[in-house]
């Protein structure tokens, strides 16, 4: 696992760039725009075309200068890649982005601040006079921080790879608050096992596990609805296998596996005599 500069680690205990880790690890795995005619400024293709400042800003909240500030600091810290693209006959427009398979190694302190986050939101009243629980906290905070560009909610998975890509992503969320997660599918597909490998948290969660893992449980769940997985089943085991919890992701929708066109063959033309 690739690990970011000691100078990345305290760069994503600010809120702010962890939301903007975040908004460029949720990118699908294609960017919005062709990549081929770039000029990488980092030396290596990145995850997707990424996200310019403008609309990072717009994801996070944030002025694009107040974006571009933050976005540099973490390029300059090996957090992000940075590569020009150009679309159309423009001028070429720098983009944002996380490295293909690059993970940082979360430092425990930030994984204990994104926590102490969250349940600072399950204590503080809402405009209801109510409390929420750790579960909807998680819930809550996972919407907030996987949300769309525009606000719209992506399309369910409709066949199994689509539902994989989603559980993948759900997987990516995870890294970012310190787990070392593994998947597999089974069910035909429709359901993801994730064990929650290096559980930034163990020690906390064995003696506060109702607090602790529903607060995780809600992320699981608010991540799904944050991808447009809104029609699924959540569960988590605690401590189901040494040292980690085990979930179960299962969507209730129909997957159909993609047609496939039938590959048109030329005969062989017979020599002329």
């Amino acid at each position: 696992m690739a690990q970011v500069s000691r100078g990345g680690d305290e760069l994503l205990l600010s809120p702010v760039r962890r939301r903007i880790v975040a908004a460029l690890t949720a990118l699908p795995p294609s960017g919005p725009e062709d990549s081929s005619d770039n000029g990488s400024e980092a030396g290596s293709q990145p995850q997707s075309t990424g996200l310019t400042a403008a609309e990072v800003g717009a994801a996070v909240q944030l002025h694009p200068t107040s974006a571009r500030f933050h976005l540099e600091q973490l390029v300059a810290a090996g957090v992000l890649t940075a590569s020009f693209h150009r679309h159309g006959t423009g001028r070429p427009r720098k983009r944002y982005a996380v490295h293909a398979g690059h993970r940082s190694r979360v430092d425990p302190e930030t994984s204990y601040r994104m926590l102490a986050e969250l349940l600072t939101q399950a204590v503080a009243p809402q405009q209801s006079g109510d409390r929420l629980s750790p579960e909807e906290a998680g819930a809550r905070w996972a919407r907030q921080h996987l949300r769309p560009l525009d606000g719209a909610v992506p399309a369910p998975a409709r066949t199994p790879g689509q539902w994989l890509a989603t559980t993948g992503r759900v997987v990516d969320f995870l890294e970012a608050w310190g787990y070392e997660p593994s998947v597999r599918t089974e069910v035909g597909g429709h359901t993801a096992t994730v064990v929650l490998g290096r559980c930034p948290f163990l020690e906390l969660a064995r003696a506060h596990t109702d607090v602790v893992c529903a607060a995780h449980l809600g992320l699981l769940k608010g991540a799904l609805e944050a991808l447009g997985e809104v029609d699924t089943e959540v569960r988590l085991a605690p401590f189901a296998e040494r040292g980690a919890c085990r979930a179960q992701l299962t969507t209730r929708a129909h997957l159909t596996p993609p047609e496939i066109s039938p590959v048109t063959t030329i005969p062989d033309q017979e020599d002329d005599a």
